[in-house]
């Protein structure tokens, strides 16, 4: 492979470039990859070989950075009308049951009652990781899907390479009175679980949820330790892993919306939310314990 002139890229800059890597849209992770091996000193081409890209695309990121920094791997703000598509309306919508004679929500269905393109829908969806099914379910786009029809949020641990939210599972396609955490995602990104979380705060959390009793759901990012997999075999519980296409925190945001619209607003989510404001702590362990359960349903 041939080399030319590296792009010079400074520690702080390769920092942030790998983090879009590891959790950010598709696109940008590209720009990211293209910068990092041009760093490296490889050529547009060899560039485009291992990324799959045109050479175009190459040589224009390169330049963008070179010319601007990590601003420059920005969007560039687009003519015309700006966009009037509210996200969490679409995300709402889709949280409750089907019109009657449908199946499912479909990107067109959606966009029709909210008088948006279907496109605009099937873009929310895809930056949620919402996937509609039958019956008026709605699952979560983890590894396995993970239903979002959850009872309550039973226990939150944040480290360094783990993130690890549990649930209660509910009965799929029970949909009440929908409730708006708006700021619940963006607590969930900017945790900041500080230099390193000690293997004893994740046995003291697994230990303090207590016996499975119910059905469990875990969603989690990063690597799962065996501490987590021995403890999901011994009470039964399921684990989902987040996938790059949708963020850990955009995922467990949404479980934690559909818990609190299963039941017209859980407890859980409302003490969660309060913890996630009162300040970092590290490392960052929650549980439960405390929350009046959730009424039995009726009907």
């Amino acid at each position: 492979m041939r080399l030319t002139p590296a792009v010079v890229v400074d520690a702080d800059d390769a920092a942030v470039l790998e983090s879009w890597i590891r959790d950010g849209p598709p696109a940008r992770a590209l720009r990211a990859r293209i910068v990092l091996l041009s760093r490296d000193g490889l050529g547009a081409t060899a560039v485009s070989d291992l990324l799959g890209c045109s050479r175009q695309t190459v040589v224009s990121w390169r330049g963008r950075y070179r010319a601007a920094g990590l601003s420059g791997l920005a969007d560039a703000p687009r003519s015309g009308r700006p966009p009037t598509v509210d996200a969490h309306a679409v995300v709402a919508r889709t949280l409750q049951p089907p019109p009657e004679g449908a199946a499912r929500w479909s990107t067109r269905l959606v966009a029709t009652q909210l008088g948006i393109s279907n496109a605009a829908v099937a873009k929310v969806w895809r930056a949620r990781g919402l996937v509609p099914g039958a019956d008026g379910t709605l699952w979560l786009a983890a590894e396995p899907y993970l239903d979002a029809a959850v009872d309550r949020v039973e226990g939150l641990h944040a480290g360094p390479s783990l993130r690890l939210l549990v649930l209660r599972a509910g009965v799929p396609g029970v949909v009440g009175r929908v409730a708006r955490w708006t700021t619940l995602g963006a607590r969930l990104a900017a945790i900041d679980t500080g230099p390193g979380c000690e293997p004893s705060a994740l046995t003291a959390f697994l230990e303090g949820l207590g016996g499975c009793g119910t059905a469990r759901r875990a969603l989690c990012s990063g690597t799962v330790p065996p501490a987590v997999l021995g403890w999901a075999r011994a009470q039964d519980v399921t684990l989902h892993t987040a996938p790059c296409a949708a963020s850990w925190s955009r995922l467990a945001h949404l479980a934690c919306v559909r818990a609190a619209a299963a039941r017209g607003g859980a407890p859980s989510v409302a003490a969660l939310s309060e913890f996630l404001g009162a300040g970092p702590r590290h490392p960052l362990s929650w549980v439960a314990e405390g929350d009046a359960p959730p009424p039995p349903r009726t009907g």
